[in-house]
């Protein structure tokens, strides 16, 4: 079994924008690269918009510890 990157295309909850994201797929049957019918795109976030969550959510977490001492 080999493991392979594919890029799909996403709609982005957050940015709320059609964008690419790149996924890790179990290759078994091979895969192909295509663009998708818009009521098809998968319902995710992008990575931009991940890291801003992430970089929000650790300075709350971050602020919460600050007020607890």
């Amino acid at each position: 079994m080999l493991f392979n990157s594919q890029s799909i295309q996403i709609y982005c909850v957050c940015c709320k924008e059609i964008r690419w994201a790149t996924t890790c797929l179990l290759k078994k049957h091979g895969y192909e690269h295509r663009n998708l019918e818009p009521e098809m795109y998968p319902v995710s976030v992008c990575l931009d918009c991940e890291e801003e969550i992430v970089n929000r959510l650790s300075l709350y977490m971050e602020s919460q510890t600050d007020e607890d001492e």
